[in-house]
Parts: structure tokens; sequence; C-alpha cells
């Protein structure tokens, strides 16, 4: 009987590499690691960098990559124009102008970058852009460039003007869409297998005074899991403060968050 405890730690790690490869064999591919870094100025522009690290399980099935964003917290009146007239964007006019870039490490893999939308259950697609504050977007691979167990890197930026509603470094209640709402947030929600998140928020300071945004609350990370109750389950994810002269930058790490959870960076500013 001792013998079989000792063994048990050894049946316990065994079964639970079982399970994460019988998880893996039912997806295309999976995201090693994924970094999103989400960077605030003083007017309220911002950029939105997103860094992925893919592995590729199933080569002739990775066909596509579908993404959204949403600025329901920008300024009022704020959306997004086309994802055509943002790629067209030179990067001179990156504050100043909506725009997206993509790369890739691995030549004539991403095959095109198309606006597309599709309904909540992924599995019809519509015309039309029905939340102007909403934009998705489909990569699409190219699977004949693709082989078993390849690993790429796959970078895309955003600049979204007036992102969120400050005015010289603080709150502007003027052009917020809730003017009494001072708190403010960025999420990210887990749609495909991830093994590793970091999420990065940083703010703009005042290179002459030395302080930056007029803060009530600091950047705070939780991971929010919905369950089929209804219910949720909201679990604090540590962090670090990683600021240097020219940003008050926070940064928090996830592993393994789970499907369909929502990764939410949280704050609060003074009226």
């Amino acid at each position: 009987m001792i013998e079989f405890l000792k063994l048990i730690p050894n049946i316990i790690s065994n079964l639970l590499r079982f399970f994460k490869m019988l998880n893996l064999n039912n997806k295309n591919f999976f995201i090693k690691e994924y970094r999103k870094s989400v960077t605030v100025y003083k007017n309220g522009h911002g950029f939105v960098v997103n860094s992925l690290n893919i592995n590729v399980l199933k080569p002739n099935e990775t066909k596509q990559f579908k993404r959204r964003i949403n600025i329901a917290g920008s300024k009022k009146q704020n959306k997004f124009p086309t994802l055509s007239k943002m790629l067209e964007t030179s990067k001179i006019d990156r504050f100043t102008s909506f725009g997206f870039w993509c790369s890739c490490d691995k030549n004539d893999v991403v095959q095109c970058i198309e606006e597309k939308y599709w309904n909540y259950d992924e599995n019809e697609d519509v015309n039309s852009r029905d939340n102007p504050r909403e934009l998705k977007w489909i990569i699409e691979f190219n699977s004949n460039n693709l082989r078993k167990n390849d690993n790429f890197n796959i970078t895309y930026t955003f600049s979204i003007p007036d992102m969120y509603p400050i005015d010289n470094f603080k709150f502007d209640g003027n052009n917020c869409p809730n003017t009494e709402d001072t708190n403010m947030y960025c999420t990210t929600c887990v749609e495909h297998y991830l093994e590793k998140m970091v999420y990065i928020i940083a703010f703009e300071k005042d290179e002459e005074k030395e302080k930056g945004m007029d803060f009530k609350s600091k950047p705070l990370c939780t991971s929010i899991t919905k369950r089929q109750n209804s219910k949720t389950n909201k679990k604090p994810i540590s962090g670090k403060n990683i600021s240097d002269n020219f940003y008050e930058r926070y940064e928090f790490t996830v592993n393994k968050p789970k499907f369909n959870d929502i990764i939410k960076i949280s704050w609060e500013f003074n009226k």
C-alpha cells in the first residue's frame, strides 16, 4: 500500500498529461504565449500590440484565425473606420489616426486579412457590422505552407484615437459615454487554447512633472470564469510594476487560462 501511495503523484501527472494531449488533439493549433500590451497617452490615444506564438497541430485544418476588438469605453462618438482604411494608414500617422499593422516571422503563412463578421455561436457569418465600436476580422493562413509542429509569431497592432476619455492626464467626463463612471478597463476573452498570457498596461507620464495619470485606484487584473449556472468566479491575478521614466507600466501573467475566461485589467480615475 505504501509503495502504491508513492506512485500516486506520478499517476496524476501522467493523467494530466494525457488529458492535455487529448484536448490538444481536438485543436488545429494552440497559442504557446500571448503578449498583449496596451499603451495609453495623456490625450486618451492608445496603442494595442498583440504578439502571439502559435504552434501548429493540424496544418491542413489551420486555415484562419478569428479576432475582435471593442472600444465601448472610448470617448463619445468614437467608432472604427473600415479595416481596409486602417490598413492604409502610414506609421507616421499612428499618433493621430486609426491604423492597423500586421507582421509574421514565417514567410507566406498569412494569406490575407479581411474584415468579417459572425454571430455569437461563430457558426454563421453575417454581412455587416452591427456595432460601430466593435471590429471583427479574420487572418487567413496559407495551410499549404504549414507543417505539423511549425512554430511562428504573429504581431498585429492597432492605433486608436480617443481610446479612453482622458485629457491632459485627467478623466474627461464631458467625453465619457457615462459621465459618472470613472472606472476604466481593457479585456481579453480566451477563445483559443492558450498556455500563457502576459498582459501589460502602460500609461504615459508627464515628463516635466514626473507624474502619471490622475488615478483613484491603480490597475488590477482579474480572471473571470463564467459558470453554467450564470454565476461568475473571479480570481485576482498578481502583477508587478515595471514603470520607467516615461511610462507607468503594469505587467500581469496568467498561466493556462480556461477557454472563454475573460482576463480584465481595471482601474479608476479621480473625477
